[in-house]
């Protein structure tokens, strides 16, 4: 984590509550569901046995776990199903507002335990990280509950063969896309539309009170992690506008999100990682082209790499 900032958390889930699953890409509230076993397996069975021979589990939690414990341990479970279903535990505990901090703590255990018995892809582990790191931020004031948190998230970044800077889809999207995404965002959404319809005066006028708010120390409890990542990806479309005074605003803006003179800022390592990137490629003569380019008629965003000697650059992609 950045500095010498800290987050601390604080939280309540109740696995029997209502949640959101309709997922665009984590940066959207959604519909709320009921987590039961049946929602946790799209093709649920009359309801699997969870009776030990000991003592009937009748706590819902308990029933949950042991249900999510069983699939992932399960021979007849295939990859794909496991991957969905911890896709949508991930979803729950991410968007729920009501299961207790202990609660939390042991689900979060226990799809990282569930991680050593199949072969989980990288998406599904980059999805959990997010995560972790939203639940960070949505429970920021639960001192205990962060520290645990951190150990987990600490310990899975460690057991993952990445760059630092990597985050995942944004990589190789499209501005379209990214666009479509946040659509709905009450932050990023009419940034986004603003950026499309080169509203050169609502970015100058609003941009430096929506990216404080969503780094702030005390960030707001209904970020997630991919909205600001999100936000990272617009920042680096706004450092290579035609407009000069907009990229050198931008390019401050993003030198006192790392630098953080005042303590007002918090950034997980990878976004730190991201925009220390991003700046360094700017700075850099001898880098290879960074500038987003137009492909196909779609403009990239976070890539380093230039496009195809027979691709058309996307000067004026944003010619106030």
């Amino acid at each position: 984590m950045h500095g010498s900032a800290t987050l601390h958390q604080s939280s309540g889930f109740r696995t029997n509550s209502r949640v959101a699953l309709c997922r665009i890409s984590g940066v959207i509230q959604l519909r709320p569901r009921l987590l039961t076993p049946r929602l946790l397996n799209p093709a649920y069975v009359p309801r699997l046995n969870l009776i030990s021979q000991v003592e009937v589990v009748t706590d819902p939690h308990k029933q949950a776990v042991n249900y999510f414990t069983r699939q992932m341990r399960s021979r007849t479970f295939n990859q794909r199903q496991k991957v969905e279903l911890t896709q949508k535990l991930i979803d729950y505990l991410r968007l729920d507002n009501s299961i207790s901090s202990r609660q939390l703590y042991e689900w979060c255990k226990e799809i990282k335990s569930s991680f050593s018995r199949y072969d989980a892809p990288q998406p599904i582990i980059s999805s959990y990280i997010y995560c972790l790191q939203t639940l960070l931020l949505k429970n920021h004031s639960d001192h205990r509950l962060v520290n645990k948190l951190n150990r987990l998230l600490k310990n899975q970044l460690a057991s993952i063969n990445a760059l630092p800077y990597e985050v995942g889809r944004w990589i190789h999207g499209t501005w379209e896309q990214l666009e479509r995404l946040l659509g709905a965002e009450q932050r990023l959404g009419k940034l986004a539309w603003a950026i499309s319809n080169k509203q050169a005066k609502y970015i100058t006028t609003n941009l430096d009170r929506i990216i404080q708010e969503i780094f702030s120390k005390s960030p707001p409890t209904d970020l997630s992690s991919q909205t600001r990542v999100a936000a990272i990806a617009i920042l680096y479309h706004l450092l290579y506008t035609d407009q000069r005074p907009i990229n050198d605003h931008v390019k401050s803006l993003m030198e006192s999100l790392i630098s953080n003179k005042h303590g007002e800022f918090f950034l997980f390592k990878n976004e730190e990682s991201l925009i220390e990137k991003l700046l360094n490629d700017l700075r850099d003569p001898q880098a290879r082209d960074v500038r987003p380019h137009n492909l196909n008629g779609r403009t990239t965003i976070l890539t380093p790499a230039p496009p195809p000697d027979n691709a058309s650059s996307s000067e004026g992609w944003m010619d106030f």
